[in-house]
Order: structure tokens, then C-alpha cells, then sequence
């Protein structure tokens, strides 16, 4: 079975363990969430996946294969990553910025294409030309969303491909976060696997096919939201008591009952 998967992996970054012994797979047509604390983890753990962050222990596969066998032009082909923050050095346009996710010597026809259903997927369509500098962090946010986008619809592989997202709705208003989860859900729909970092429970909840809670570098719950987003869980992984009700679209923490265990 295909699958982007971690084997007992840890990582360690200035001589602090930042994620230990971690496994976890993310299968096609499904969409994985990474929630907790700040410091839980959850970044390293999707950079250690995205083949960025190489492992301490332990090792990340795709469909079997190390990533450390494959070649970066091969492992782009199978996932690609948003990252936090991406800076540049230089003011791109926002169609300059959509086109460094696409392969060298595809034909201009075919580049245009993507670029142009990649910002229309973000709601940018007719943004190209504008400077990257001159827009706001959420603009610039969904411009580097359709990089990635364009990255994997170019790529000439019919293989199951992978799409790595590291807090995408941060700086999104409610309408582009709602919008931001709709793609990740058609990518895996479509026989993608999505890997998302959130901050967001309700909405992590919201997305997920599986949660996956860390604290502390550990993975301490992992299954369907309503078996993880519980009033014990919130508690043992954010120090906060809240109580979770329960929707017909899944659970969900209303903030209005929280309350910090301790500082």
C-alpha cells in the first residue's frame, strides 16, 4: 500500500530531542492533522517527512523506499511542502513565485496552464503580475499555497502524491482558511495524501480523517477526531480544561468554557 510513512523517528536540533520516537503514515485519500502545544513538535515532524529534516533515529519511507534513496527531482515529483514562512530574497511577482514550484523544461503552454489554475484554485486568478512584496501575509500565504499546487500538478508521475502543509490557515481569513481546507480535501479526494499542521482545533477537527496530537515532542493520541479531541485529551495536551461537545459534523471545543490549568 502506498503510503508517506515514519518509522520510530526522532530528531534532534541544537542537542534537544525535538520529536521522539515517532511513527505515523499518511495514505492516500486521506487527510492527516498534526495538532498541540506550541514546541510540540509538529513542525519538525513534517519537515522530518518531507525529507527536509533528516532523522536522529528511526527512518521516513515512501511506498517503502528511504527518502534518503531518493533524488530531490524524484522527491519533488511525489510531495511537496508549505512551509511556515517562506522568504524571499527578491520581489517576485506572484507569478514568479507560482512557477518555482514547476520543473525545468516543461513547455511554456503547459507552465501557463498550471500557473493559471494554480492562483485561481488560491482565489488570485489575474494576481500574477503583482509584486509578492506588495501584498498582505495572507495573499502572499496563498500565493506560496499555489506554488505548491502547481508544483504537484505538473509533475509527470501517476503515483499517489503528497501534500505537506505547515500551519496554512495562520494567517488566513475565515473565508480563505475554510477555502484552504476545501483543497487539502479535494487533493486527498482526488487520491492524494495531505499532511496539515493547525493550530486551530475546531477546524483541525473539521478536516481531519486522522488527528494526530504531540506534546513534547511524543505523539500521545492519534485516530478519527472524535476518539482524540476529547475534554481528558485537551487537558493532558494543553494544559487547558474545556469541555468538547459534539456537532453533527464532529466534535468541538468551545472556547468560551476554557480555562488554563496552570502557567
Amino acid at each position: 500500500m502506498s503510503a508517506l510513512e515514519a518509522t520510530g523517528v526522532s530528531v534532534r536540533l541544537g542537542g534537544r530531542t525535538v520529536v521522539a520516537e515517532a511513527s505515523l503514515a499518511i495514505r492516500p485519500g486521506r487527510v492527516t492533522v498534526l495538532i498541540g502545544p506550541n514546541g510540540a513538535g509538529k513542525s519538525s515532524l513534517l519537515a522530518a517527512l518531507a525529507g527536509d529534516l533528516p532523522p536522529s533515529e528511526g527512518e521516513v519511507a515512501l511506498d517503502g523506499a528511504p527518502l534518503s534513496f531518493l533524488k530531490p527531482a524524484e522527491l519533488a515529483r511525489r510531495r511537496a511542502v508549505l512551509t511556515q514562512t517562506v522568504e524571499l530574497a527578491f520581489p517576485f511577482t506572484v507569478d514568479e513565485v507560482v512557477r518555482l514550484g514547476l520543473p525545468q523544461g516543461l513547455a511554456r503552454a503547459e507552465a501557463d496552464r498550471a500557473v493559471e489554475e494554480a492562483l485561481a484554485a488560491v482565489d488570485l486568478a489575474g494576481a500574477g503580475p503583482r509584486s509578492s512584496t506588495a501584498m498582505s501575509g495572507g495573499e502572499r500565504q496563498r500565493a506560496h499555497l499555489a506554488r505548491v499546487l502547481a508544483q504537484l500538478a505538473a509533475a509527470p508521475d501517476a503515483r499517489p502524491r503528497y501534500l505537506l502543509l505547515d500551519e496554512p490557515t495562520a494567517s488566513l481569513d475565515l473565508a480563505h482558511q475554510l477555502a484552504t481546507l476545501a483543497i487539502a480535501r479535494r487533493h486527498a479526494d482526488a487520491g492524494g495524501g495531505v499532511l496539515a499542521v493547525l493550530h486551530d482545533v475546531n477546524l483541525a477537527a473539521m478536516a481531519a480523517d486522522e488527528l494526530v496530537a504531540m506534546k513534547a515532542g511524543r505523539i500521545v493520541a492519534a485516530g478519527a477526531p472524535a476518539s482524540v479531541l476529547t475534554d481528558d485529551m485537551v487537558a493532558a495536551v494543553y494544559d487547558v480544561a474545556a469541555r468538547v461537545g459534539v456537532a453533527p459534523g464532529g466534535p468541538f471545543l468551545l472556547p468560551q468554557t476554557a480555562k488554563a490549568l496552570r502557567r
